[in-house]
């Protein structure tokens, strides 16, 4: 029941106190809040206690702020200098390994050549010449072929002595002369011993060499060294004032089968040997003649100067020895020479300088002496054939001019060079396109036709 609230017998309240409504509670829900979060950028934090739950803002500790980051615009000029800096060194490196190859095909013509010169080492003649010797000396052995029976008598030198008198004594042909074993050898033809020189009554005992054969053949006459007496004087007082003696000893005697050198192996031994040293010399003088020298066809000779063998076909020897000499006599004349005689004779107008022409094929005619004496240096000397003729080119000057031209304008320069039919330029690396100052960077080379 309500009390009104103007009764009297009431006291007096506030009329909200007096109005309690008690409405059944609400379920409460679970809110599960993180101890710190973030918020439009202030870091909060929650204290939980018993009785409440309290929000408020984390202050910050300046010592473990990260530091801001710098906006690229401030960075900007550092990074301009950088690129300048990488961009001059890549210029500097491509210029230090940079280089202009130039192809130059400059004027030229072919001529028939067909001329006949005088030459000569005195230089009284259209051209001069040089005279070339050389000798080689060779020695081989070859194993003698050949087989036969042989009879050969030794033989050696002997020296016969006169202590008999001052008068010259005359040995005839045959005359014997006796070894103390009693071996008898021969001289072939009639001698005369000279008389002693008699001198304060004493007698110096003149001498005479001789070469003897043994009586017969066979090895027992192979001595050495031994002294002779003449078995014609027994008897006389001659026998003991003429005799004789051998340094050397007696040898070659030989009777049976034996190995001897045939004219087969004579002549496959010389030939041989003669090859070996025509080659020798041919190697010479490809070695030692200068660069600008040719010895012309049939301008020189081969000769034999010396020719020994150890033994004669058909004589005893188990090899057979070659000893031989060959002498090369030749004339060599100058190409430089020939190339200022031919332009002289067929190109060379008045008033110009022949130093502009070259004939770059000048080793390749056909150079034939039809008369040669090397010993006298004397020659007649026919040349043929078709001239290459290239216009002379200063290629040093030629880069020294591209590398001082200025930028763009190296095109000119080949203006002032009318002997230059064409010319190919290429850059190295390709895209870099830009001359070298440098005339060292500039490579020249020289474009030719096929001579024929």
């Amino acid at each position: 029941m309500l009390n009104h609230p103007h009764s009297s017998n009431s006291p007096k309240k506030s009329a909200f106190q007096d109005i309690i409504i008690k409405k059944p509670p609400l379920p409460q829900k679970k809110v599960v809040i993180p101890d710190t979060f973030q918020k439009k950028g202030h870091s909060l934090f929650i204290e939980r206690t018993n009785a409440a739950v309290r929000i408020g803002e984390i202050k910050k500790d300046n010592s473990d702020a990260r530091p801001k980051k710098k906006r690229w615009y401030v960075a900007r000029p550092l990074v301009i200098l950088y690129a300048v800096v990488a961009f001059t060194l890549f210029l500097v490196v491509v210029d230090a390994f940079s280089g202009v190859h130039v192809a130059i095909t400059p004027h030229q013509e072919f001529f028939k050549v067909d001329t006949v010169l005088k030459a000569s080492v005195d230089g009284q003649a259209d051209l001069g010449v040089e005279t070339v010797i050389m000798e080689e000396s060779l020695k081989q052995s070859l194993s003698v072929s050949g087989q036969q029976d042989v009879e050969e008598k030794s033989s050696g030198t002997l020296t016969i002595y006169n202590e008999f008198s001052s008068a010259p004594q005359v040995f005839v042909g045959r005359t014997r002369f006796e070894t103390p074993d009693g071996k008898i050898y021969r001289i072939a033809e009639q001698v005369t011993v000279p008389g002693a020189k008699i001198a304060d009554g004493k007698i110096e005992p003149s001498s005479l060499d001789v070469t003897v054969y043994a009586d017969e053949p066979g090895e027992e006459y192979n001595i050495g060294p031994a002294d002779f007496t003449i078995p014609g004087f027994k008897g006389s007082p001659r026998y003991e004032k003429f005799y004789a003696r051998s340094s050397s000893g007696m040898s070659g005697g030989f009777n049976g089968t034996t190995r001897v050198a045939t004219k087969e192996d004579i002549d496959a031994l010389s030939s041989a040997l003669e090859t070996q040293i025509r080659e020798k010399l041919a190697r010479r003088l490809t070695d030692e003649l200068p660069e600008n020298m040719i010895v012309p066809e049939n301008a020189a000779s081969l000769s034999v100067v010396k020719k020994d063998f150890s033994a004669e076909a058909g004589k005893p020897a188990e090899t057979l020895v070659l000893d031989m000499t060959m002498r090369y006599d030749g004339l060599a004349v100058s190409v430089d020479d020939l190339e200022e005689l031919l332009i002289k004779r067929y190109l060379e107008q008045e008033g110009e300088n022949n130093t502009q022409f070259d004939i770059v094929n000048i080793g390749n005619l056909s150079y034939q002496a039809q008369e040669s004496d090397p010993r006298s240096g004397i020659m007649t000397l026919h040349i043929e054939g078709f001239a290459h003729v290239v216009w002379n080119i200063d290629q040093s000057l030629l880069a020294e001019n591209l590398a001082a031209a200025g930028f763009r304008k190296q095109l000119n320069v080949f203006s002032y060079y009318p002997q230059i039919e064409e010319a190919v330029i290429s850059f190295s690396p390709s895209w870099w396109r830009v001359f070298p100052n440098d005339p060292d960077k500039i490579t020249i080379e020289r474009t030719l036709f096929e001579s024929p």
